[in-house]
């Protein structure tokens, strides 16, 4: 399993790729919705297991 600092990295780089494909403009994005939907799901999944880790640390 990726240490912490593994999995906030890759946190970071799709929360950024998420809010740079969320910024274009709504004629650009038609093509992405996938992988918008994607990232998102990559977030909330690394997300909770970042809240998790961060549990299981107190």
């Amino acid at each position: 399993m990726s240490n912490k600092t593994e999995i906030l990295e890759e946190y970071r780089e799709a929360t950024t790729e998420l809010a740079a494909l969320q910024d274009t403009s709504a004629t650009d994005k038609q093509g992405m919705p996938n992988r918008i939907d994607s990232l998102r799901g990559k977030c909330d999944q690394l997300d909770a297991i970042l809240e998790a880790m961060d549990a299981a640390e107190d």
